[in-house]
């Protein structure tokens, strides 16, 4: 599992909840070994993780909030992976569906990224093209390497209906926004990209 893997996810307000093939291999099993529930994901994370994870999906399906969170799991041989989470809120009925994406990161770069933020943040303001600043974003608050931010950044714009670079855009305008110590204040800076992924029209 060296090589960057991820998956996505479907969690409905009715109907049948779905896993990529792809979600079936990051937690180390087959397609169709487990039912694709929301409960079935979770069993696969931290223990002391699941709540937050639980809450975000809730409060998603209820009001439509993205989120982006990073999680340990276990794949199902007992490896500890850690994997960026993230979702947005798809209008349906009463309430919303949550469809997801799970993307395998290294274990050990969240702590890499956050002492590299306030560093390199600059860095990625300078005049460079958008695209490349919402990658170089995405890695040090994710922890994903280039290919894995990327990936997020295309899951971004498909979600949105909108093409990379105006995803890019978002982004870096709500890495901006959060200001502060960025290094110190991940979590703010955290909800502040979480925020960029919602697929409603963008401003």
């Amino acid at each position: 599992m060296d090589d960057l893997q991820s998956g996505q996810f479907l969690v409905p307000v009715d109907g049948r909840p779905w896993w990529s093939d792809e979600l079936y291999a990051v937690l180390g099993m087959s397609p169709g070994d487990v039912p694709p529930t929301l409960d079935a994901l979770l069993r696969h994370v931290h223990v002391d993780e699941r709540e937050a994870l639980r809450r975000a999906v809730e409060e998603c399906a209820r009001g439509g909030a993205a989120f982006a969170q990073v999680h340990t799991v276990k794949r199902l041989e007992g490896e500890s992976r850690v994997v960026a989470i993230a979702g947005v809120a798809e209008p349906a009925g009463l309430g919303h569906d949550v469809r997801g994406v799970v993307v395998d990161v290294s274990p050990d770069v969240r702590a890499r990224a956050a002492r590299a933020v306030n560093a390199k943040l600059p860095e990625l303001l300078a005049e460079r093209p958008v695209v490349e600043q919402a990658i170089g974003c995405l890695g040090l608050v994710y922890g994903v390497d280039r290919a894995g931010a990327l990936e997020m950044l295309r899951w971004s714009a498909d979600r949105r209906d909108v093409d990379v670079t105006a995803a890019a855009r978002l982004v870096m305008q709500a890495a901006v926004a959060a200001g502060g110590d960025l290094g110190t204040q991940g979590g703010r800076l955290e909800r502040a990209v979480a925020s960029a992924l919602d697929d409603s029209p963008p401003a």
